[in-house]
């Protein structure tokens, strides 16, 4: 945990806050990912396919950006104009006692993760928010060994939930990062064709166990 705690740090002193002062607010959230995908060993957008997936955004050509002003209240995902107007929500919410918000370009949840900031109000600053869900991805991938349950469980961990969310990411991810090759999120009846295109050393594991399976089947019936 202290390393997680360190990581998250080192990850804050890497920005440059003065880089902010000219950026288009639709590419807030993707620059700070950039920086960081640069700097620490992570898989290739994968950052990117959170963020698309947690506060994602259509621009008028369809395309879907990572917006840093965004609150998800658990019933409904709020898109503000700008960073006073987000800020001026999470402190009224916050004097109502309601905690259980996912705010920023990660989407960080303020009841679980709030405390692990000095002042609360910090996570919705997007370097701060990008440095945080890196340092907690990183925890969880530590915590649990492969990327998959980390994607998981960054959601959550009740299975029926992250599931789905787990898929969502690796659309987002596959389409947009491992150069434009057509993806199909996995599903029970293609299975086959997703660990094929994905992991093809499982793949053909799969097709020589099965190959000499059905020889020993067929001496067996013999």
């Amino acid at each position: 945990m202290v390393l997680i705690k360190n990581l998250f740090f080192i990850l804050i002193l890497l920005f440059s806050k003065s880089a902010f002062s000219k950026l288009n607010y639709s590419d807030t959230c993707q620059k700070e990912i950039n920086i960081i995908e640069k700097q620490i060993d992570i898989p290739k957008g994968l950052l990117t396919a959170i963020g698309k997936t947690e506060s994602g955004r259509f621009k008028n050509d369809k395309t879907v950006v990572i917006w840093p002003w965004t609150i998800n209240t658990g019933k409904k995902s709020l898109f503000f104009d700008n960073k006073i107007q987000m800020k001026n929500f999470v402190i009224n919410e916050i004097k109502k006692e309601n905690y259980n918000l996912d705010v920023g370009c990660m989407q960080i949840n303020l009841k679980w993760h709030g405390s692990k900031f000095k002042n609360i109000l910090d996570v919705l600053d997007p370097m701060v928010n990008v440095s945080y869900a890196t340092s907690f991805l990183y925890e969880l991938h530590s915590n649990f060994g492969n990327w998959d349950e980390a994607i998981k469980r960054y959601h959550s961990s009740k299975s029926k939930k992250n599931i789905k969310y787990h898929q969502k990411v690796l659309a987002h991810w596959n389409s947009n990062i491992i150069k434009y090759k057509e993806v199909k999120v996995a599903k029970l009846d293609n299975l086959e064709s997703h660990i094929k295109n994905f992991q093809p050393r499982l793949y053909d594991n799969i097709k020589k166990i099965m190959y000499f399976r059905n020889i020993f089947m067929q001496q067996s019936e013999n």
